[in-house]
């Protein structure tokens, strides 16, 4: 395991982090668990942002008012 996925996984690096961090460190923790890492934290992104999307969803269009 990287750095990156330590601090992650300990919940001490933000996403926005993790992936700032990992496009830096590309060289060293070579390309297949860049992309394993980066796909990863990206996925996670991606589950968050719907989260907070569909938490709000009925607010933030007005359905049913």
């Amino acid at each position: 395991m990287c750095l990156v996925c330590i601090e992650y996984a300990k919940q001490k690096l933000t996403i926005e982090e993790g992936i700032s961090n990992i496009t830096e460190m590309k060289q060293e923790v070579g390309e297949e668990h860049f992309l394993e890492v980066y796909n990863q934290l990206h996925d996670d992104l991606v589950d968050r942002n719907l989260e907070e999307y569909w938490s709000h969803y009925y607010e933030q269009v007005g359905f049913g008012d």
